[in-house]
């Protein structure tokens, strides 16, 4: 967890969007309806499309929180490199 709030902050340090159309922002954009519905359904107490969305949400998240890792770790290890040369 703590490479991911070191992930976001240099993501957003770097003047990424965390909502956008690009990847990986579409996938945060996407878990906002997807969070959404799953509170719908579960208030309107439908279980099993409350636990569908929810998953799909954590999913989502997921994916987006592995990719702005994987991009902070690449950009960490670009900038040891151009340091090194």
């Amino acid at each position: 967890m703590t490479r991911v709030v070191y992930a976001e902050e240099a993501w957003t340090a770097a003047g990424r969007p965390l909502f956008g159309a690009g990847y990986p922002e579409a996938l945060n954009a996407l878990n906002v309806p997807t969070f959404g519905y799953a509170l719908y359904a579960a208030a309107r107490r439908k279980p099993r499309r409350a636990a569908l969305a929810t998953a799909v949400s954590m999913a989502l998240k997921f994916w987006f929180v592995g990719a702005l890792v994987r991009w902070y770790d690449d950009e960490r290890v670009d900038a040891s490199e151009r340091a090194d040369a």
